[in-house]
């Protein structure tokens, strides 16, 4: 009986560990089907910091302009 309760244990273990490879398997696949969107996103973000930095120059040095 002993013997049949720990089978029964490790079968258990073995389909936790199954359970738990299929998971982190469906997270990465949602991961890398999110990367390209990701990318978009950071590409915009970049470029708007860009432009803001650059409008924030072009303002300072027209201020340094007026004032001289």
């Amino acid at each position: 009986m002993q013997i049949i309760k720990e089978k029964l244990d490790i079968d258990e273990d073995k389909k936790d560990t199954f359970n738990s490879m299929n998971k982190v398997i469906e997270q990465t696949k949602k991961v890398m089907e999110m990367q390209p969107k990701i990318q978009k996103v950071y590409i915009t973000v970049d470029e708007y910091a860009k432009s803001y930095k650059y409008l924030k120059k072009k303002m300072r040095i027209s201020r340094r302009n007026l004032n001289t």
